[in-house]
């Protein structure tokens, strides 16, 4: 979207500003209207505290029974050194974590867990710029002379030469009536800015892979006081916990995922 001003006006400037203001509030507003949907215990009037886990419990097509878990959550809200609500963060701690609960068919191999958060922007706001450039034109109009020669022209429009003398002598007291003049100086100004669909980031705080587990076996990932955020959002932003696992034998993989409670950050 591109305002374009002509001239060096500042209330066309001011008005330029408010309209590229509208806008990033509209695109907030209709979030926030979204968002009311999934509610989240950790956002911005509430900055930090416990967030809701979550579990999932897997039987593959070869029968292994794994249960999977997100617990121990805890999100706070901090602010951006960016200094701008664009680029929103939060600490993050919490565990993802499976348990073998019964064997199947035939061996398990391994069992990968994979946790971490995904981010979603709303709306990319990828770019604001500002480019401000100064022009000038003029010129000089001299009307009907008589010159210091006594010839007659308007600036040589009788098709002759400009008779020698003619300028010296109309700004002395040969009969020049006035000097007219014509100076323009103008501003431009162009303002540009670049809204996106919005994105998902994954964030991943860790994996663990267990070898050749038995029944009772478990394993999985903890982390505490991890940094996540984004930059570049002119909307809704929300980070969900997440916990993935891959069940593998020597003929299938089983992948399965467990979700916890939304943390909005901006």
């Amino acid at each position: 979207m591109t305002r374009k001003n002509t001239r060096n006006n500042p209330r066309k400037n001011r008005e330029s500003v408010a309209r590229i203001a509208a806008v990033i509030t509209a695109v907030g507003v209709l979030g926030s209207v979204g968002a009311q949907q999934a509610a989240a215990q950790v956002n911005p009037q509430h900055p930090k505290g416990a967030v809701v886990g979550g579990f999932q419990n897997v039987k593959t097509r070869q029968g292994v029974s794994v249960k999977l878990s997100l617990y121990a959550l805890k999100a706070r809200l901090i602010p951006s050194p960016a200094n701008t609500p664009m680029a929103p963060q939060a600490l993050v701690s919490g565990v993802g974590e499976f348990h073998l609960n019964s064997a199947g068919q035939v061996p398990v191999s391994k069992v990968e867990v994979k946790t971490g958060y995904m981010v979603g922007c709303q709306v990319r706001f990828d770019q604001f710029q500002t480019a401000i450039g100064t022009s000038q034109k003029g010129s000089v109009q001299f009307p009907n002379y008589v010159g210091a020669g006594g010839g007659v022209g308007a600036m040589g429009a009788m098709g002759g030469p400009i008779p020698a003398g003619a300028i010296a002598g109309g700004l002395g007291a040969a009969g020049v009536t006035g000097i007219i003049p014509g100076v323009e100086i103008g501003a431009n100004q162009e303002q540009t800015f670049k809204l996106s669909p919005g994105t998902i980031e994954a964030v991943i705080m860790g994996d663990k892979v267990v070898d050749h587990p038995k029944v009772g076996a478990n394993g999985g990932v903890e982390y505490s006081n991890i940094k996540i955020g984004t930059t570049g959002c002119a909307g809704v932003v929300d980070a969900i916990p997440y916990v993935t696992t891959v069940i593998s034998t020597d003929t299938f993989d089983t992948i399965t995922t467990a979700y916890g409670e939304i943390v909005r950050l901006a």
